[in-house]
This record gives structure tokens, C-alpha cells and sequence, in this order.
């Protein structure tokens, strides 16, 4: 009797642990679902949907804007937009767009606006048919941006460069850099298995990550000299390659007074961060600090434009004038674009692009 009482407790405190296990794994897929905007992918996974591809692969995605599935392609050389090789086989005036995921875009293939942009302008320029060619890639700064081009869009002839970016430059001073480095070091079997399968193990490997990161420190304001010498670097490199440089300021659904402060002011969104910074009794709100260092890295790349002559297209008024209603159907968070939003930048862009080209 002893015996069968003991096999019992055992069996009562396994299916307890397994109900505990099962309820945070419940717990976990329903924070995850409604933090990133009520994406199914982290209630179904593994089943059904895989959200995690690896980068520049064909892959369908469940639209939350479009409440269907939307096909999502890249060529062999991790492109969107128009197909290339290497060599110019035909006349070309190639366009290559960098940036982050707002280039990138999570748009169907003809609704990116890099692709709607090429509508407004001509066929050809020069007697060369105009290629456009999606470049963006998800998390990319100044830095990375910089690379690409220095290690593969370059060898691509390109007649002209887009740079549109400014949000991700504060990436480095946070403790997500260390994370995610360390995620990508950890190879051992069970983690490849659990990683983003499992949300509870998601959630614990992260946050265990987290709290051991050496970067704790709240970040204030972006390494304008940084930012400097990867931006100039990156011009240079494109005029030495035979390619046209512009620079785009980023759109996001911001106003541009913000507590008092004119965001398009950039001294005054330097001195304002840094108030924040100095004060004591300032509660700390990352999204807040995010927006404000990305107006500070579009303003400030303005200004090096003109010191150093650099073309560049300013769309923050055209968007300042739309008004706060139609802002925020533009955008699905502060930064990335709803299907509207795509097109509206792929018009504005596309026809400033084009008053410069005739120029």
C-alpha cells in the first residue's frame, strides 16, 4: 500500500508540474500575442505558421492590416523590388534603396514603397530603364547600412543610393545588442529546439539574458559622431563607386511639437533629451527616448547634408501637414507603415525624386 501511495504522489506531482509548465506557456503565448499587436504566429507556433524565417527567403506572412496572407519574395542576392544581376546586361539606371525595416517593409511585393515610388517616375533616364531595387533590411543602422554597401552593393554598378533610416541607431546602447548576440551564440540541440517554439522558454532564455546583460545603463542620447563618420563614409563610398548619394528623412507618426519642444528644432531635441537625462525625477520611457533620438538623427543628418552638400529629400513637413488623424493611419506602431502609409510615402518620395532627377 505504501508503495502504491508513493507511485500516486508521483504521478499526482508530474501532472502538476505538466499543468503548471502548460499554464505559462499559455501565459507567455498570449503576452507575446498581444505586446506584438495580436500576431498569431506566437500563438501557433510551431504549427501552422513558422514567423521565424531566416532572412531574404520567399516566405507568406498573415497580414493583421490586410486579414489575409501576403506573399513576401526576395531574389538570390537578397533583394526586393526589380530583378538584377551583377553585370548590366541591358541599359540600366540602376536605384538601390537603403535602410531598416521600414524599407524592408512587410508589404506585399508591389505595395512596398520603394516599389510604388518607381510610378512616379519615368521609364527611363538617360535612355537607361529605371531599376529599383529594395535593399532594406530589418534592425540595420548607419553602421550596417555602411557594410552592406561596402561588402556587396557596390560590386551591383548602382547609378544612385537612397538612404532612409534614422530609428535604430540607439540599438547598440541597449542591453538588446548583448542579448541577441547571445542567442546566436547558444548552438547546444534543446535551445534550437525551444527558441521562439516554445514561449516560456523564449521568455526565461531572454529575460535571463537580460538581467545578466553588462549594458544595464538607460540610454539617453545617440553617438552623433558615430553616426557622423558612417553616414560621410557611406557617401563617399557611393560617389567613389560611380553612384549617386540622397539622403530621405524617415517618416513616423509623431507631431512635431512635442512638450513644448519643436522636434524639428535639433539643438532643442538635443537640450530636451538631455534635460530628461538630467532629471531626477524623470520616469524613463524607452518609446518616448526612441522617437526623440530618431528625430535627432534625421535632423542631424540634415544638417550634414548642408555642411557638406549632400542631396537629400525632406518629407517631415508633408507629413507634419497631413495632421495627427491621417498620421496615425500611416503607421502601425511609431515607426512602421500600414499598407496607406507605403503608398503615401512611395508617392511623396517618388515625386521629389523626380523633380531632382530632371533637375
Amino acid at each position: 500500500m505504501a508503495r502504491i501511495s508513493k507511485i500516486i504522489n508521483y504521478r499526482v506531482l508530474i501532472i502538476f508540474v505538466v499543468v503548471v509548465l502548460m499554464s505559462a506557456e499559455i501565459v507567455c503565448r498570449v503576452k507575446y500575442f498581444l505586446m506584438h499587436k495580436k500576431e498569431w504566429n506566437y500563438i501557433t507556433a510551431p504549427f501552422l505558421v513558422r514567423p521565424w524565417d531566416a532572412a531574404c527567403k520567399r516566405k507568406t506572412v498573415y497580414s493583421n492590416a490586410r486579414k489575409k496572407s501576403i506573399t513576401i519574395t526576395y531574389d538570390d542576392n537578397c533583394f526586393r523590388g526589380d530583378k538584377i544581376s551583377v553585370e548590366k546586361i541591358t541599359p540600366e539606371f540602376r536605384i538601390f534603396v537603403l535602410g531598416d525595416s521600414t524599407v524592408d517593409s512587410l508589404q506585399p511585393d508591389p505595395q512596398t514603397w520603394p516599389h510604388r515610388m518607381k510610378s512616379y517616375l519615368p521609364e527611363t533616364y538617360k535612355y537607361k530603364e529605371i531599376r529599383v531595387i529594395n535593399a532594406g533590411r530589418s534592425g540595420f543602422n548607419s553602421a550596417t547600412i555602411k557594410s552592406l554597401f561596402e561588402n556587396k552593393i557596390r560590386y551591383f554598378a548602382p547609378d544612385l543610393t537612397l538612404f532612409y533610416a534614422a530609428a535604430n541607431e540607439g540599438v547598440e546602447f541597449t542591453p538588446f545588442a548583448d542579448v541577441y548576440s547571445s542567442v546566436e551564440r547558444m548552438r547546444n540541440i534543446t535551445h534550437q529546439l525551444l527558441y521562439n517554439n516554445s514561449m516560456l522558454y523564449t521568455y526565461l532564455c531572454e529575460k535571463t539574458l537580460f538581467s545578466t546583460s553588462k549594458n544595464k545603463k538607460y540610454f539617453w542620447v545617440i553617438d552623433l559622431t558615430k553616426l557622423k563618420r558612417n553616414f560621410l563614409d557611406l557617401n563617399s563610398d557611393c560617389l567613389a563607386s560611380g553612384s549617386r548619394f540622397i539622403f530621405i528623412t524617415q517618416a513616423i507618426n509623431a507631431p512635431r511639437f512635442y512638450k513644448g519642444v519643436d522636434t524639428f528644432n535639433y539643438e532643442g531635441v538635443l537640450d530636451f533629451l538631455n534635460s530628461l537625462k538630467d532629471g531626477a525625477q524623470h520616469e524613463y520611457d524607452n518609446e518616448e527616448i526612441m522617437i526623440l533620438n530618431q528625430r535627432l538623427a534625421v535632423l542631424y543628418l540634415i544638417e550634414l547634408c548642408k555642411n557638406y552638400n549632400i542631396p537629400y529629400i525632406n518629407i517631415l513637413n508633408d507629413i507634419e501637414n497631413f495632421g495627427e488623424t491621417k498620421r496615425k493611419s500611416m503607421f502601425l506602431d511609431y515607426i512602421h507603415q500600414t499598407p496607406e502609409g507605403d503608398n503615401i510615402l512611395g508617392e511623396l518620395i517618388g515625386r521629389k525624386l523626380n523633380n531632382l532627377l530632371i533637375q
